[in-house]
């Protein structure tokens, strides 16, 4: 049977996503979990970017931190890191607040010099150089659970999960997936949907260079039927998130 999920991600300060039809993983070492220290559950997923720079969803960090400097821990893959900065893009705040999730992209900085050996066992990735295009086959990657619930709160499992996809369309600049929620794979692996526990993680190019980060659900009639197997993701290669990482990752 299949399950509804709708993610409303601007009904709340910590909307999360998770991938559905998706399969656990241990690749993807620069695929990280992200947990606050007074939230200890899966909270959101980043991606180390540089050596000591997590790329991550903004929303992830609304409600418990300033919009520039975070004062305060976190637990990176079970690590936790203090005195950490994170910075989300300028353009999001407004954005978001009017249920437009373009900008949805932060940085979270650890000191690579006080953490140089927690450190070492986290990779890079790199972000894509070309602009995504509708059509394209895609990889997501999280730290959610493989179902979705239907009126409760649920946090994810904490266990990284894979799942592939094409590129819907792109929406004002958004890329836009569209999956079943059933928590099966599917046989060619082509039809999985983000839903809680996934916010913030990638958007893997078939190149597995990163193309968005993954912001939220959402869902479209067509002829009158309601489909919600929606997931949007933040473009990093759109002009004001692409400008936005660029300045953090030359700040040193």
């Amino acid at each position: 049977m299949k399950k509804l999920c709708i993610l409303l991600a601007f009904f709340t300060f910590n909307a999360k996503a998770f991938i559905i039809n998706g399969v656990p993983t241990k690749e993807y070492k620069a695929i990280v979990e992200l947990r606050t220290v007074d939230f200890d559950s899966t909270h959101c997923t980043a991606s180390m970017i540089k050596k000591g720079y997590f790329l991550t969803a903004a929303h992830c960090l609304l409600g418990r931190y300033d919009q520039t400097i975070i004062r305060d821990s976190i637990k990176i893959n079970g690590i936790e890191f203090t005195d950490i900065k994170a910075v989300y893009n300028p353009l999001f705040y407004d954005a978001f607040w009017a249920r437009d999730h373009r900008f949805d992209i932060a940085i979270i900085k650890v000191d690579p010099k006080i953490y140089r050996e927690e450190l070492q066992s986290f990779e890079t990735l790199i972000l894509a150089q070309r602009a995504p295009s509708t059509g394209d086959r895609v990889t997501m990657v999280g730290f959610g659970g493989n179902v979705c619930p239907v009126g409760g709160w649920a946090t994810g499992l904490g266990t990284k999960r894979v799942g592939r996809n094409t590129i819907h369309r792109i929406d004002r600049g958004m890329c836009v997936t569209k999956g079943l929620t059933v928590p099966i794979q599917s046989a060619d692996g082509s039809a999985s949907i983000a839903c809680i526990g996934d916010s913030g993680g990638p958007l893997l190019s078939s190149e597995g260079e990163i193309l968005g980060v993954t912001s939220t659900g959402g869902y479209e009639v067509i002829n009158g039927t309601l489909d919600n197997s929606l997931t949007y993701f933040a473009n990093v290669m759109s002009p004001g998130n692409a400008v936005f990482i660029s300045k953090m990752l030359e700040d040193q």
